[in-house]
């Protein structure tokens, strides 16, 4: 059986030769990014496992129980050596992408957790001296720029601000410090197996000189010893053989190292078993995270945002991503929801344009603020609703009227046609009238001037009439002079005559003369006596035409104050009359104003009956939108009344 180990040894160590040969080539191919994330990881994580696998078969040969430890604690470094390779790939991918796709993120963090853990069982097996120096070499600017960059992917999810090359670079520093290390520890394995091997040629040597003493009785001893050797390596191998099945895992659990004695073996196994126990619980602490990381990302895509992690880890690194989780959590929970279920049930229904259903028991600010949206579009859609049943309303009322007026200002421009013809007649009638107008006060002017001159004529008439008198007067003067000359002449004749006939026949000449004389006085008397009757008549007919006269100027006088008060009041129809004339010519105009007004009204009453018809059309097209939604108070909504 050994020369079997020692055979599959020899052929994984001539693996691993192989797959170093092309590690530069691998390495050239990684950092130009020519290579896909999933060959680089196949690629080291083969050679890897190869190389544990050989340290294994090594670890297998060795008898001495600090060699197992040295190994013990060098495999682990092995391990947690290999998953920083695995590091560096899962973080380069991150960069590359900018961004954890898929389950990345879940495999980088459980990578990390899973170096940690071997990295302590490392720094438990190991020694002092070889701590020592793994600390000190560690200890640079590389590999805390890398804890920090593997912090800064830890916290994100996308959006990182690094440099994938400067990743690469960065962890590959590091990944060559930890080859240091691993030269080390290598080296000092080799010192220590080469110092076991020294101790037991020695020992062999002293037995071979003491063999000749106690040959049988070292013989037996020997085969004894060499017995509970045997059985005792064989199981610490299958306990470190199921130990490391159980960190490949290919086991589910780990088998302690059953050997029962206080020798080194026993020494030894009970070592291991601890650490095997400490390593077991750590990696089954973890698988059980896993699994709960996984059942509450599970919860999460179903909308369950209530589930965190509550198992208990001894992980930092899990410790604080455990911690990072519960706190995206609350924060999802307390800004979304408890159930995006919910949310998103009432999103569905409102593309669906059913505003009815709201979250109950609101707690995350989305659904708060969802409800109040729904509460404010339910708002809107019963106002909407209102506003188009009462435009609706309003649109029919407004058609009627509109109707209504539109037959009305069809009537009113037939009615203005006729009353603009009949004011027209009228205006006609008024202009003529005016000018008849002014014809009579020509005519009366003409008649105040005719008055006027018979005024005049009449009060020359008075004159003439009073001249008249006058001369009347004179004559009758003149008359009673001839009266009293034909009296004298009478007498004179009487006395002539007496005379004469006192004379006798010498005065009978003288009396015919005085007869004849007084013949003349009498004759002159009488003519004297008619035309002082004449005249008296006469007299008597001027002072009659003298009055008549006066009766002509008084009524010649009241003739011109009543043509003047007939001029006045002729001005004031004329001037009334133009007046009538212009008010009826505005009245024409305005009324023709009014015609075109009333047909621009009529056409505004067609066009206002187009909106509303339109209005009408775009009220029922409202209600109809609003009714093809599903709101609260939806069959409540009524038109507004505007009474």
């Amino acid at each position: 059986k050994r020369h079997v180990l020692v055979e599959s040894l020899g052929n994984k160590i001539k693996q691993i030769q192989e797959n170093l040969d092309n590690l530069p080539t691998m390495r050239t191919l990684v950092q130009q990014q020519s290579l896909q994330t999933s060959e680089a990881l196949a690629y080291y994580t083969n050679t890897n496992e190869v190389i544990l696998e050989a340290v294994v078969e090594i670890s297998k040969l060795s008898d001495s129980p600090i060699i197992s430890q040295q190994l013990n604690a060098y495999i682990n470094f092995l391990l947690a050596k290999e998953r920083t390779g695995i590091e560096r790939a899962l973080g380069a991918n991150a960069l590359v992408n900018n961004a954890f796709k898929g389950d990345l993120k879940n495999r980088f963090v459980s990578i990390i957790a899973i170096q940690d853990g071997f990295l302590k069982n490392f720094k438990d097996y190991t020694t002092s001296k070889e701590l020592d120096f793994f600390t000190t070499t560690l200890k640079t600017k590389a590999v805390e720029e890398v804890a920090l960059m593997r912090k800064t992917l830890l916290d994100n999810d996308n959006n990182f601000n690094l440099d994938a090359q400067v990743w690469f670079a960065t962890i590959t520093q590091k990944i060559n410090l930890l080859k240091q290390v691993d030269d080390y520890l290598a080296e000092n394995l080799i010192q220590s197996i080469n110092q076991e091997i020294a101790m037991a040629t020695k020992l062999l040597m002293i037995f071979s000189a003491i063999a000749i003493g106690g040959l049988l009785f070292i013989f037996f001893i020997s085969f004894l010893v060499t017995k509970d050797i045997l059985s005792k390596i064989k199981l610490f191998q299958a306990g470190l053989l199921s130990f490391f099945s159980f960190v490949n895992k290919q086991t589910p659990t780990a088998q302690l190292i059953s050997i029962q004695s206080d020798d080194e073996f026993g020494k030894m196994s009970d070592i291991v078993n601890q650490n095997i126990q400490k390593t077991e619980m750590i990696i089954n602490q973890e698988k059980e995270f896993l699994k709960e990381v996984s059942f509450v990302v599970e919860q999460i895509k179903k909308g369950e945002l209530t589930h965190t992690l509550k198992s208990t880890i001894e992980s930092d690194s899990l410790g604080a991503l455990k911690l990072s989780f519960n706190d995206m959590i609350a924060t999802l929970n307390k800004n979304i929801a408890n159930n995006t279920n919910s949310v998103l049930e009432v999103l569905e229904n409102f593309a669906k344009f059913d505003f009815r259903k709201s979250i109950e028991n609101a707690y995350g600010v989305i659904e708060l603020r969802l409800n109040e949206v729904n509460a404010l579009i339910n708002t809107m859609l019963v106002t909407n609703k209102s506003n188009g049943l009462t435009l609706q309303h309003s649109a029919n009322f407004l058609l009627q009227n509109v109707v209504t007026l539109s037959i009305a200002s069809n009537q009113a421009a037939a009615s203005l046609e006729e009353t603009a013809a009949a004011l027209e007649e009228i205006t006609g009638n008024i202009s003529s009238n005016t000018e008849n107008i002014v014809k009579m006060s020509l005519y009366a002017k003409e008649l105040t001037s005719s008055a006027n001159n018979g005024e005049r004529l009449a009060n020359e008439t008075t004159v003439s009439m009073d001249e008249i008198n006058g001369q009347v007067e004179a004559i009758n003067e003149a008359i009673t002079v001839i009266d009293q000359i034909a009296f004298q002449t009478n007498i004179l004749s009487l006395n002539a005559a007496v005379e004469a006939a006192t004379a006798g026949e010498a005065g009978k000449g003288f009396a015919v003369v005085a007869q004849e004389v007084r013949n003349l006085a009498n004759r002159s008397a009488d003519a004297a006596k008619e035309i002082k009757s004449l005249v008296e008549s006469a007299n008597m007919k001027a002072n009659n035409g003298k009055n008549i006269a006066n009766e002509m100027i008084q009524g010649y006088h009241h003739l011109n104050e009543n043509i003047s008060k007939t001029l006045e009041l002729i001005k004031d129809v004329e001037m009334a009359s133009k007046e009538q004339l212009v008010g009826i010519e505005q009245i024409n105009s305005a009324v023709a104003e009014l015609d075109q007004q009333t047909q621009q009204n009529a056409q505004v009453a067609m066009q206002t009956k187009q909106i509303a018809q339109s209005t009408q059309t775009i009220a029922n097209s409202v209600v109809q939108d609003a009714n093809e939604k599903e709101f609260i108070g939806k069959e409540e909504v009524k038109a507004q009344s505007f009474n």
